[in-house]
């Protein structure tokens, strides 16, 4: 690292602490001063040296500063192979420019050379300085973890179930969304992780207005299916004496309407179909409008009508002298008969 300042360099410190165990001091000359400290938010160890100049004699000059290593090299009698040149005037304590190494850096980290000349060429006081950490760095400076981030929750719209009759309340329920956090090496912060849904259920009073509406009802018990009957009238004519009806039944359920119980005609329920044979009735023979046929009146003829003959009613019984009295009085009383028609028909003729 090269760099030239024209100015005096009062470079600050980052924020941090200074890490490690006290050790020895290893300065050679006692004027130069290594400090180094965490850099949290780099998670590096800042180096900063101060060099105290008390022999200037109140001259202008400049400060050439490098980083060594580990190893010593010798305090400095020019400046040759410097890396870093401050101007400076006069006596103080000077601060020159920091640098940083990595936060895993052990031990008492490198040396610093400076060489410190004045602008007067017979200024003979002129000097080198060399200086290192006078503690032993630990090798543990990092980035501490941020503090943990806790979850976020939101919020989802009240919603209310049905009001059950009689009620004085009503439950409500509302979603939480609830998304926790994660550690992400890469960035060394928290994000966001997953996002977890619950429900939290409450109630709400209801009003006057709404008790009031939401009184309970009693529900009549539904009736069982009602038998519905059509009947499809037979046809029939002027020549029918009877007709042939088909009757249908169908049974018929309810649904609720108001409270009321009331026919509920669907296509699934159940019928049955009868034929019934009856007779037509006067209403249905009026309804006919059929000719009126008169009446045919017997023929009229000259003859008499024929009144039969009364026959003498015979004892029930007679004495028996012989052979049966009821023969012979039987064929009397027939050929009487006969003979009486026959002189009567002759007569008309």
């Amino acid at each position: 690292m090269k760099k030239v300042l024209s100015t005096i360099a009062t470079v600050a410190l980052a924020a941090g602490l200074t890490v490690g165990v006290v050790a020895p001091a290893s300065a050679h000359t006692g004027d130069m001063n290594v400090q180094a400290v965490c850099n949290t938010a780099t998670g590096q160890y800042d180096f900063t040296a101060t060099l105290t100049v008390s022999r200037s004699g109140d001259k202008a000059g400049v400060i050439a500063a490098r980083v060594g290593s580990e190893k010593f090299d010798g305090t400095p009698r020019n400046d040759k192979g410097m890396d870093f040149v401050t101007a400076i005037h006069g006596d103080g304590v000077y601060t020159l420019p920091g640098f940083s190494l990595p936060g895993t850096t052990t031990g008492s980290g490198p040396w610093v050379y400076a060489f410190t000349s004045f602008d007067r060429p017979e200024q003979k006081n002129s000097f080198g300085s060399d200086g290192q950490l006078r503690y032993q760095l630990a090798g543990d400076c990092v980035v501490p973890l941020p503090d943990p981030k806790e979850p976020t929750v939101r919020f989802g719209e009240w919603v209310e179930a049905s009001i059950e009759c009689d009620a004085t309340e009503v439950v409500t329920r509302r979603d939480v969304f609830t998304t926790s956090y994660v550690y992400d090496e890469k960035t060394n912060t928290y994000v966001e992780g997953e996002t977890v849904t619950t429900s939290e259920v409450g109630s709400r009073e209801l009003t006057p207005e709404e008790v009031e509406a939401n009184r309970c009802v009693i529900v009549p018990p539904m009736p069982d299916p009602e038998a519905v009957v059509s009947v499809t009238v037979g046809v029939f004519d002027c020549e029918s004496t009877t007709l042939t009806d088909t009757v249908t039944t169908t049974f018929v359920g309810h649904v609720l309407v108001d409270n009321v119980w009331v026919l509920n005609p669907l296509p699934t329920d159940k019928s049955t179909t009868e034929l019934v044979v009856r007779v037509l009735t006067d209403e249905e023979i009026d309804s006919l409008d059929c000719p009126v046929v008169p009446p045919v009146d017997p023929p009229v003829t000259d003859e008499e009508p024929f009144v039969p003959v009364q026959l003498p009613t015979l004892p029930a019984q007679l004495a028996f002298t012989g052979s049966s009295p009821l023969v012979p009085a039987g064929i009397a009383s027939l050929l009487l008969a006969v003979g009486t028609f026959l002189i009567r028909r002759k007569a008309r003729a």
